[in-house]
């Protein structure tokens, strides 16, 4: 059966598809958990649209981690740091934590 989309405003009691086709309580598909830094970022993008969550990840997910992810390369660029061993310099990248945040939000919602 195919997961119906919900206009704004709509729940799923209001739906007559959704009441029509039901087999099962819950007939949408559900999204996973998001951790509470990805859910502020996807929860300020879709405030810009007139968009309602229906529980079926959509591209704007991808959209979302490519921004964030050039935005990480411009605010925190990859930089690194020269390390002597044995008489050599070796170059490591450097850790940064803001990077690495804006990077696991942008994988965790690239996953969807």
């Amino acid at each position: 059966m195919p997961v119906p989309f919900l206009p704004a405003g709509e729940t799923v009691k209001d739906c007559p598809t959704v009441q029509a086709n039901s087999l099962s309580p819950s007939p949408l598909i559900t999204m996973p958990e998001l951790s509470p830094a990805a859910r502020s970022v996807f929860e300020s993008f879709n405030s810009k649209f007139d968009w309602v969550e229906d529980g079926v990840p959509g591209p704007q997910f991808k959209a979302i981690a490519a921004a964030l992810r050039a935005a990480a390369d411009e605010v925190v660029p990859l930089s690194y740091e020269d390390v002597w061993i044995d008489g050599r310099i070796l170059q490591y990248e450097k850790y940064d934590p803001i990077r690495d945040k804006l990077f696991a939000i942008a994988d965790e919602l690239e996953s969807l």
